[in-house]
């Protein structure tokens, strides 16, 4: 499939799904670094890797039951500072001291042609809660998004497909109507095991050959690209 000729129609879907690190934000190097080197992390992601994808279509089940709690929506976001330790707290406040986040060239236009068209937007990411909602607040992008949830707070990272289903069943969304925003591997498989459709959007954690020899359902090789490609 040449995913690079094929053009998406955003009138085509209803709900979009985006990663934070990388995709929307400027992932800082050493955050990045930790993610190769991180034996704890690599353990994460090793199991979260394990996942049968024959069974992605039935990942909710009764020992989920609750997880969805862990999503949170627009109108309680302030919950978000009622979840965190005062370890996680210090550490997000220092990310945000030392590495100043940036949004990606091109994000915020992309969110606001989306809320612009009355679309739904959510973000899932394997990022700690109280940090991306620090950075979603100080980059001043909160307002765009319905829903969050971070990945860690139901330990099954991705490309595990539980935190998509989740998301879907508490927005009341259909599968065909869904799209997924990432910019690693991971993020495109996530959203084939969960039965959706991906966007591979480059120039975050891998690159854009790396991408589409995974064949995403569309790929960009920028943010910036996307919005034009939206516009």
């Amino acid at each position: 499939m040449d995913t690079k000729q094929k053009r998406l129609r955003i009138d085509d879907y209803d709900f979009f799904l985006f990663d934070w690190d990388g995709t929307l934000c400027i992932e800082p190097p050493l955050r990045r670094l930790n993610k190769i080197i991180n034996p704890f992390w690599r353990l994460k992601k090793r199991r979260s890797r394990q996942v049968n994808p024959n069974t992605s279509n039935d990942m909710i089940r009764p020992e989920h039951a609750g997880a969805d709690k862990f999503i949170y929506r627009r109108g309680a976001f302030e919950k978000v500072k009622e979840y965190e330790t005062g370890v996680e707290a210090r550490l997000a406040d220092i990310s945000l001291l030392l590495f100043k986040p940036r949004l990606r060239e091109g994000a915020k236009e992309v969110l606001e042609k989306l809320a612009h068209d009355s679309k739904e937007i959510a973000l899932i990411s394997d990022g700690a809660l109280y940090r991306i909602f620090g950075e979603i607040e100080n980059l001043g992008v909160l307002e765009y998004f319905e829903a969050i949830l971070s990945l860690q707070s139901i330990n099954r990272l991705k490309p595990d497909p539980l935190g998509i289903e989740l998301m879907i069943k508490v927005l009341g969304a259909k599968k065909d109507r869904v799209l997924y925003f990432g910019d690693m591997v991971d993020d495109i498989m996530f959203a084939k095991y969960a039965g959706i459709k991906s966007v591979a959007v480059a120039g975050g954690f891998q690159s854009y050959y790396r991408l589409a020899s995974y064949n995403p359902d569309f790929i960009f090789k920028s943010m910036s690209e996307l919005e034009k490609e939206l516009r």
